[in-house]
This record gives structure tokens, sequence and C-alpha cells, in this order.
């Protein structure tokens, strides 16, 4: 009896080592598992964050004139607590070159007429200022604003 006794414990011992061993890599490969999971999550929240702000604002003037009896005003606002300046870019008849204003202050507006700074110029203006969160407005009228005015907002480009 002796003989069986232990023959099934030495039975039961292999048979709970094989399981335990089993269980051991069962846990392991579920664990493995869960950290893969787990890092495809953070993977998919990290997609989700929204971009950085960013740094510079770029703006579409649609319409600007300084012909026929009418001239264009334009308004850049730095709305944030950094100076900086805006890169002027003419497209259309008469259009001049290239030009930068004049440092704008934090919380200031800076502003300036076609008749002044572009004269005889029709077409669109893209201004790239280097500071985030500029604004633009626009002022189209016959001389002295008269008879006809209307507004032109500045479109924030991506």
């Amino acid at each position: 009896m002796k003989t069986i006794s232990a023959a099934i414990l030495f039975v039961y011992l292999i048979v709970s080592a094989t399981v335990q061993a089993q269980t051991n890599q069962s846990i392991s490969a579920k664990i493995d598992t869960i950290i893969i999971k787990l890092a495809n999550l953070q993977t998919s929240v990290d997609a989700l964050k929204p971009p950085p702000p960013k740094s510079t604002t770029s703006m579409l003037f649609p319409f600007a004139i300084n012909q026929l009896g009418f001239d264009t005003a334009i308004t850049l606002a730095n709305t944030l607590s950094v100076d900086g300046t805006c890169i002027l870019n003419f497209f259309g008849t008469a259009a001049p070159s290239p030009m930068t204003t004049p440092t704008i202050t934090a919380g200031t507006v800076y502003a300036f007429t076609m008749g002044a700074t572009a004269p005889g110029f029709q077409g669109y203006l893209l201004v790239d200022c280097n500071f985030p969160r500029a604004r633009g407005w626009g002022f189209v009228s016959d001389l002295g604003a008269h008879n006809l005015a209307t507004t032109v907002e500045a479109e924030i480009l991506p």
C-alpha cells in the first residue's frame, strides 16, 4: 500500500508541477498580451491629442484695392503676449515686392492703407506673421468713405 501511495503521490507531484508550469506560461502570455494592448491603446490616445499650437499665423485677405477711386485699409492685430512682425505678400495688378511690417507689440494693432503701401494695387494679400493668433480685418471704401464701404475679414490659413 505504501508503494501505491508513494506512486500516486509521485504522479500527483508531476501532474501538479506540469499544471503549475502551464499556468505560469499561460499567465505570462496573458500579461504580454495585455502589455501589447496597452501600448496600442496609448498609441491610439496619442493620435487623438490636438497638435501643438502654431507659433505663426498665415492670413488671406481675399480682396484689396487702390484703384478707380477706392482704397483699402488693413489692420493686423497681435492678440497674444509676444511681439512680432508680419510679411505682406501682394498678388495682383501693380503688386509691390513683399514688405515686412514694423514690430507689432503684443496687444496692439498695426494699420495701413493700400494707397500708402501699394498705390495702384488691386488683388489679394497673403500675410505671414511670426507670432500666433494674429487676426486681420480690411475695410474697402470710396475715398473718404462717403458713398460705399464694405469689410474684408482675413481668413486664417492652416
